[in-house]
């Protein structure tokens, strides 16, 4: 079954976007696209892949969400309260590699 629906994808990141505070004004001098290219966007008119993986990283949603409405991992944030429960579990040499490796991807970032 295909679920790819232009006016649908330009619903979603239309709908996103306001709800992370983005005027279509915003969103176009965040991405560096023109107004009427974003209302395009909105309206399912103008959807490149150029455009869903940009939107994608600005509005911190997957391309599956902004493309087909699927939600994923990527949308659910964790707390501190559950971080700090989840490192709390930890014993010290998993706690010591844990701040190698966080130190190694900084470095590399």
């Amino acid at each position: 079954m295909n679920d790819y629906d232009p006016k649908m994808i330009g619903k979603r990141i239309k709908e996103t976007a306001q709800s992370k505070g983005y005027t279509a004004e915003k969103l176009a001098e965040i991405t560096g696209n023109g107004i009427h290219t974003i209302n395009r966007i909105y309206q399912g008119t103008s959807i490149s892949t150029e455009y869903i993986c940009q939107l994608s990283q600005v509005l911190g949603v997957s391309t599956d969400y902004l493309l087909l409405g699927k939600k994923d991992r990527m949308e659910e944030k964790t707390s501190r309260e559950e971080i700090f429960q989840i490192l709390g579990g930890l014993d010290d040499i998993k706690l010591i590699k844990l701040a190698g490796a966080a130190k190694i991807l900084y470095d590399i970032a």
